[in-house]
């Protein structure tokens, strides 16, 4: 999160969500919607006979055969998956949180456009019925805030003072509630906006007004970090 939030803060939350997605280096897994493997049953004795003539077989029993399925890979670390974006909890019901947004914003920016339909429907196509619809109307409601966030906030035209990118951060809050609801929208910017909310606050408190915007992201990650470790401890 670190290193994301700093460069978040450094544009001043002007950078598009590609830009936000391909610089996170968050923990993320992906978790496989498929019903669990079958362990092969252990091989029953086929008689007291065999047994006494194995009479070493019999102090130690063989151990049932190993799974001859394979797992699925976990996502590496720092890695998200842009081809199995959603997850479901054990009642069927779509999981709703950061990763899943960072998932989203891997799918749209991995893709190509003219693969884009085909890529949604194989990440949609082993969710549940009800799950599938609602993933299916959440890429739509992204795909539709990520052409709003760029026309309104263009990537590369950064506010020039603290104040200024709170403005916009605020104003990217509204429009995330806007095409997600509020308890989505918290789900997925919730824990990213508060870290960057705060950062912004330490950069406006920075008495030493010479120093760049850069500058003052830079010693207000160190305060942050140090405020972590000490409420850690």
């Amino acid at each position: 999160m670190r290193s994301r939030i700093l460069g978040l803060v450094c544009l001043l939350v002007a950078s598009g969500a590609a830009i936000f997605w391909w610089s996170r280096p968050d923990v993320s897994q992906s978790v496989e919607i498929r019903a669990p493997g079958e362990l092969p049953a252990a091989t029953a004795p086929t008689g007291t006979a065999e047994v006494e003539a194995r009479p070493a077989e019999s102090d130690h029993p063989a151990e049932p055969e190993p799974a001859t399925t394979t797992p699925a890979p976990e996502t590496p670390p720092g890695k998200t998956d842009g081809k199995n974006p959603f997850r479901v909890d054990s009642t069927g019901k779509l999981v709703l949180d950061e990763q899943t947004r960072l998932n989203m914003e891997a799918l749209f920016a991995q893709t190509d456009r003219a693969d884009l339909l085909d890529a949604q429907q194989d990440a949609t196509a082993k969710l549940p019925p009800a799950a599938a619809a609602e993933a299916t109307a959440l890429l739509e409601r992204y795909e539709n805030y990520s052409k709003q966030q760029r026309q309104s906030y263009p990537p590369g035209i950064a506010p020039t003072t603290e104040e200024a990118a709170l403005a916009e951060l605020d104003g990217l809050h509204a429009l995330r509630v806007a095409h997600f609801g509020p308890e989505a929208a918290r789900a997925f910017f919730g824990a990213e906006e508060e870290v960057t909310r705060s950062l912004i606050d330490l950069m406006r408190l920075e008495k030493d007004q010479s120093l760049t915007l850069q500058e003052k992201a830079e010693r207000a990650q160190k305060l942050h970090d140090q405020i972590e470790a000490g409420q850690r401890h």
